[in-house]
């Protein structure tokens, strides 16, 4: 269930932020460049679910009864935990956030020339 979780969050979720924070910066959203930057966030999260899940089981001798909403949690904890994660520590996340407010700062430098530019007179434009 974690890894579901996982893929769910990864698929659902993120490549769709993804894709469109490229579409922003006039870029196109590659699998292999994201996989690149931040396997270490996708793989150390399954990690820790793995951890999760051979710890649970002492858990689970203490209380048996909750056996089945575990397998539940487990679904969130790699969803959320992986989106937590991403969202933080996202190397590729970090590089539009830098692209976009650079983008910005053009677009504001841009405006600020414009108005400075003296008006045109519109009977020398005709």
């Amino acid at each position: 269930m974690f890894i579901l979780g996982q893929i769910a969050q990864i698929t659902l979720i993120k490549i769709p932020v993804f894709k469109r924070r490229a579409g922003i910066v006039d870029g196109k959203f590659i699998l292999k460049d994201w996989w690149k930057c931040d396997w270490n966030i996708v793989v150390g999260t399954t990690a820790l679910g793995a951890i999760l899940f051979t710890c649970i089981d002492e858990i689970l001798k203490w209380e048996p009864a909750i056996y089945d909403r575990v397998k539940l949690l487990f679904g969130f904890v790699g969803a959320f935990g992986s989106n937590y994660f991403l969202s933080k520590y996202s190397k590729y996340m970090k590089y539009f956030d830098v692209v976009t407010k650079d983008k910005v700062q053009q677009g504001e430098t841009r405006q600020k020339e414009q108005e400075l530019l003296p008006p045109s007179d519109p009977e020398q434009d005709m």
